[in-house]
């Protein structure tokens, strides 16, 4: 499972390793960078490490071996990573042999319309969740869904299907 950059984590997993993936939770995030929604690399750009959230930093000092000093060079390493392609194209998810379910929220930084490419790249019918009145941040702000999606999808047994459709 993956949430925003540790979903791309996943997928190279997945797609390097595939016999450690049984199955794959995507959270919030785009596989390519057109797939971001319009408001995405202009916030991104005007990010800085001195407009961040306090507690951000301040948790990345109390944590981190090398002080709360060395955060604008992580920083400075992230904002690349939040604004280059991917390296990830959607062909490449054809090549995923692990059952998938992707989630976002309706505020995410994944456009509706790049969901639905997702979810046709993907073989073997992934599993699809929008999270309604969500951002980004839904693992925080609806965990009680996120979480249940989650453990649903992961469990050994899937819930049954009432309508006898499968599609």
């Amino acid at each position: 499972m993956g949430w925003s950059d540790g979903a791309l984590v996943g997928l190279l997993v997945a797609f390097r390793r595939p016999s450690l993936v049984r199955k794959l939770v995507l959270v919030d995030q785009f596989v390519t960078l057109d797939g971001a929604p319009p408001w995405y690399l202009p916030f991104v750009d005007a990010m800085a490490p001195d407009n961040l959230p306090p507690a951000l930093v301040d948790t990345y000092a109390a944590l981190s071996p090398d002080g709360g000093d060395h955060f604008p060079v992580v920083f400075g390493k992230l904002h690349r990573i939040f604004t280059t392609p991917t390296g990830v194209e959607l062909a490449d998810l054809a090549n995923i042999s692990a059952p998938t379910l992707v989630i976002a929220g309706d505020g995410g930084v994944i456009t509706l319309d790049h969901l639905a490419d997702v979810r046709h790249a993907l073989p073997d019918d992934p599993q699809i969740a929008v999270v309604p009145g969500a951002t980004h941040l839904l693992c925080q702000e609806r965990p009680h869904i996120v979480n249940q999606l989650i453990l649903d999808f992961l469990a050994d047994e899937p819930a049954p299907k009432m309508s006898g459709h499968e599609g």
